[in-house]
């Protein structure tokens, strides 16, 4: 059964992803602008590598949503 201190539990592991996502992508956007000896295909590249990334923070707006959506009042600090 999953209980609230699950849920709770659960949205803070999501939170520490989502901030290492954010992180590592505006780490990796850093380095792309500072990159002097690529070509433009490979920093296109390397900005859809970021984007796959970044969808990563999309899942976990979602798991959040229905997470609030079914133990709103529960979890909702």
């Amino acid at each position: 059964m999953f209980t609230v201190e699950d849920a709770t539990t659960f949205i803070n592991k999501l939170k520490e992803i989502f901030l290492l996502i954010q992180e590592n992508n505006a780490q990796m956007a850093e380095k792309i602008v500072k990159m002097k000896n690529i070509d433009d295909e490979e920093k296109e590249y390397l900005w859809e590598d970021i984007e796959k990334v970044d969808k990563g923070i999309h899942h976990i707006m979602e798991i959040s949503g229905f997470l609030m959506n079914n133990m709103g009042d529960a979890i909702s600090a």
